[in-house]
């Protein structure tokens, strides 16, 4: 079953309009570009149970439907790493 993952807020700030989701796996051009616009943010390829589902643009908050999981690293805000991201 598909869980529902619209409208959720921020459990740290409870704001639901910074919220928006991760993506797993590789990433496509459309989803890299949507990476860079803070439309979703890019998970890595791990793929354990307990992974965020979520990340806050707001409070820098990852979580799941359990809750908070760690603090988001946005590597397109950094212009210091400019050279490590290929987009």
């Amino acid at each position: 079953m598909k869980q529902n993952y619209t409208h959720v807020n921020c459990p740290e700030c409870t704001n639901a309009q910074t919220v928006i989701p991760f993506y797993y796996g590789l990433p496509t051009i459309d989803q890299i570009l949507k990476a860079k616009a803070s439309s979703i943010a890019l998970g890595n390829s791990g793929l354990w149970p307990e992974r965020p589902t979520h990340t806050c643009t707001s409070c820098l908050v990852e979580f799941n439907l359990k809750g908070i999981t760690g603090e988001w690293i946005n590597p397109f805000s950094n212009s210091s790493n400019k050279e490590a991201v290929a987009a």
